[in-house]
């Protein structure tokens, strides 16, 4: 079996893929990590390019060192220097690459595209949403594998001891008490966070009991406090400072919202973790969710715009029972969809 080196370890999506790569080292494949990218600079800039062009001799010895088995070797490229050095280094060494492509990654480079093109016969391309496969065909007329996106699911008995302890904190039972929205993001990224706080005074007025907890791994919320205490709903919006509880706080919550505009694969884990608690999710078109979540089914997925967050937070907290089957079929699909145990002949596909 190929042994496999992943490149650029740091910008690798860790918390979503290590669970994955566990199972699959239990298969027998066996993963090697390069803590950094070849070549570290921006590629998007001039002036990196050129450096890059002028730093290849030495990144060419770099990748040389890496592969220098006898072994079958199978690189693993998700960014565009790795992908350059190791693609045209193929024509001289007998190893295997792929390249990943994570969901809003650029799948262009155009300055690399028109000589790239031509060195990709026997290199894999695999992405993570059919809307990636779908640009990423057209651009390089490349077939690409679509590799599944999900989450390893714990038994009932370990989910049980899990929230024994936090999950019923009086802090957590609190929440409880109340209609309560989990909102997560990444808040360096393009959100949403300013349109569902700017939502509170309104839905206050029909959904009395509401609560908004918004979770960020940056913990930066200075602008958001400033913010709820301008329009006075500081008492019903909390910013949640302990990320690593996020499992949880799930679990005190009502629904979900997924606050990054064009979500990455760390956000999806997110989703996925509050689809495992059966939470239904409300979304904006221009997200993408729809790859993942059904609407109308697991979800409500409207236009962007605080009245449509609005009209869909009121329909759900005056209508239980349609609450209810969002929940039943939310834990229906991440089962039968997004289980990575079930999951785990695609991705013994890819690799072979």
């Amino acid at each position: 079996m190929s042994k496999f080196y992943i490149t650029n370890y740091n910008g690798f999506p860790k918390n979503y893929f290590n669970p994955l790569l566990i199972e699959l080292e239990e298969k027998g494949f066996k993963f090697n990590f390069l803590d950094k990218p070849l070549f570290s600079k921006d590629l998007q800039k001039l002036s990196g390019r050129i450096l890059f062009i002028l730093s290849l001799p030495i990144l060419f010895l770099r990748a040389k060192k890496v592969i220098e088995t006898t072994a079958p070797v199978t690189i693993i490229c998700h960014s565009w220097s790795d992908r350059f050095v190791f693609t045209l280094l193929k024509k001289y060494k007998n190893i295997n690459i792929q390249w990943w492509f994570f969901p809003q990654a650029d799948v262009k480079a155009p300055w690399l595209q028109k000589y790239l093109k031509k060195q990709t016969t026997g290199i894999k391309f695999v992405a993570f949403t059919p809307a990636e496969v779908e640009k990423i065909d057209k651009i390089w007329d490349k077939a690409t594998a679509l590799a599944p996106l999900g989450i390893k699911l714990a038994d009932k008995s370990h989910q049980d001891s899990i929230f024994g302890g936090l999950g019923r904190s009086p802090k957590l039972n609190f929440f409880h008490k109340y209609f309560t929205i989990i909102a997560a993001a990444n808040l360096n990224e393009p959100n949403y966070i300013e349109t569902i706080i700017k939502s509170v005074p309104e839905l206050l007025k029909v959904v009395r009991n509401l609560q908004l907890l918004i979770i960020s791994p940056q913990n930066t919320y200075k602008r958001w406090e400033w913010l709820s205490k301008q329009i006075e709903v500081e008492k019903n919006v909390w910013f949640l400072k302990e990320p690593q509880h996020f499992k949880s706080w799930l679990e005190s919550g009502t629904l979900f919202f997924l606050g990054n505009k064009a979500p990455k694969i760390d956000q999806l884990h997110w989703l996925f973790m509050a689809m495992a608690q059966g939470l239904p999710t409300i979304g904006f078109k221009n997200q993408g969710l729809e790859s993942f979540i059904l609407n109308n089914k697991c979800a409500l997925i409207t236009e962007p715009g605080r009245e449509n967050f609005v009209q869909s937070i009121i329909t759900l907290a005056r209508d239980n029972q349609y609450k209810k089957e969002l929940s039943l079929n939310t834990k229906r699909l991440i089962n039968s969809e997004h289980n990575l145990s079930n999951q785990l002949e695609i991705w013994e596909e890819i690799l072979n």
